[in-house]
């Protein structure tokens, strides 16, 4: 019977299993541009589990800055140099810019959490706090679906 301790067992095996397939450690933030692929990797096993899941396609908030400066543009060194000054001041701005992103949601019981393997391609420098996102939708306040 599926429920969250399974759902969590799950997830976090899978996460493992892609960071071993593709070198992670080595090579943290290379989920970015994949996710789609993964989620939708994950959403299978999950089906295939008994988990009543949808594979989810939207937006997302919460980039760090450093996802800014190292992730999302290839930066000279004059414009990463312009970019920091402009925007010092200018993180919160950054922090709600949303990105186009692949989930998953699921649903136990009378609750529905978001799923998310990926997320940490975000949060240069963070990765390890990034590995699994599993939270109630209503807290998950920076996913916004299609």
């Amino acid at each position: 019977m599926p429920n969250l301790e399974r759902l969590r067992e799950l997830v976090e095996d899978f996460r493992s299993y892609i960071e071993k397939n593709y070198d992670w450690k080595e090579h943290p933030g290379c989920f970015g541009g994949i996710c789609g692929d993964i989620s939708a990797e994950l959403y299978a096993e999950l089906i295939d589990a008994g988990f009543q899941a949808e594979w989810m396609h939207g937006g997302v908030t919460g980039a760090g800055f450093a996802y800014w400066l190292y992730g999302y543009v290839q930066w000279t060194d004059e414009q990463k140099e312009e970019f920091e000054l402009d925007h010092l001041l200018d993180y919160q701005s950054m922090e709600s810019t949303m990105f186009t992103h692949w989930w998953i949601e699921v649903e136990i019981g009378p609750q529905r959490y978001v799923v998310d393997v990926t997320f940490d391609q975000f949060r240069p420098g963070e990765e390890e706090q990034y590995r699994v996102i599993l939270k109630p939708v209503e807290e998950a306040t920076n996913y916004h679906p299609d």
